[in-house]
């Protein structure tokens, strides 16, 4: 009897929250909105000024599977493109931090009711940095590529944190 009465007086756990959970409702959905509209406006620059021809570009050159794929994209290339590529992958650093909070504040919007949605939605907002993390060593090896594409190093810690991300 008194191991049963120790564990009903236990004291309950309160919930793991997310520290944009801390930020009132009206800053959230201000933040996420310029998130997401400062996210549409980096994609767009980033097609726009990525290197297009028809060896391929960025996107191209993060999902390469050979030193041979790298090397006929990379070399495809005008200097003044590979500078662009350069530019564009750098630029990637600053969306890191923008995708990251969007997603995460979409995954705790308040609307979402049930518990176990909830849950979910606070488990995902925890887990979105990885991805973020995933794409800086994915930046980092897309400018060795840029510099270097016949390293078949980079190219494998490449396509693990191409594929880590999504």
């Amino acid at each position: 009897m008194g191991s049963a009465a120790a564990v009903s007086s236990k004291p309950k756990r309160p919930p793991r929250r997310h520290p944009f959970e801390a930020w009132p409702f009206p800053v959230r959905r201000r933040v996420l909105g310029i998130t997401i509209a400062l996210s549409a406006l980096m994609l767009w620059a980033f097609w726009w000024l990525g290197p297009r021809n028809t060896t391929g570009g960025v996107v191209d050159l993060a999902a390469v599977r050979s030193v041979a794929d790298a090397m006929s994209i990379v070399d495809g290339w005008t200097r003044t493109q590979t500078t662009i590529a350069r530019w564009v992958v750098a630029l990637d650093f600053l969306f890191i931090p923008v995708y990251v909070t969007a997603i995460s504040l979409a995954c705790l919007w308040p609307l979402v009711r049930k518990r176990a949605l909830r849950r979910v939605g606070r488990w995902a907002a925890w887990v979105i940095p990885l991805g973020g993390i995933a794409d800086v060593i994915e930046i980092v090896a897309l400018l060795n590529l840029i510099s270097n594409p016949a390293s078949a190093g980079w190219i494998r810690v490449l396509r693990v944190a191409f594929v880590s991300k999504w």
